[in-house]
């Protein structure tokens, strides 16, 4: 994966924050996730990554990273990750529909 032109645009710029949400990827591997994060946080250090609903954290820890959801944000954390998106929250209550 190569860094993003339009992300290093936008960062001369002046942009602070991207915010993403990419959906239920049934094929990309956990490394491709980890390093979209490493690859973003590299282009600057204070740049605040916002990104996965909380669906999406679901997805990633069940089929994915194959790990406890807080293992997962551990890890997306450790990465770069710096916050989520809004979408999805009440889906961690327990017995909410599926």
């Amino acid at each position: 994966m190569r860094s993003s032109p339009r992300c290093e645009e936008a960062l001369a710029s002046g942009i602070t924050e991207v915010h993403m949400v990419g959906g239920l990827h049934p094929t990309l591997d956990k490394h491709w996730y980890l390093d979209l994060l490493s690859r973003l946080r590299a282009l600057d250090s204070q740049l605040q990554l916002k990104a996965f609903t909380a669906i999406e954290i679901r997805h990633l820890a069940r089929r994915i990273f194959k790990t406890s959801i807080p293992e997962t944000l551990s890890v997306l954390r450790e990465a770069g990750l710096g916050s989520l998106t809004g979408g999805g929250a009440g889906d961690f209550r327990s017995g909410s529909a599926r």
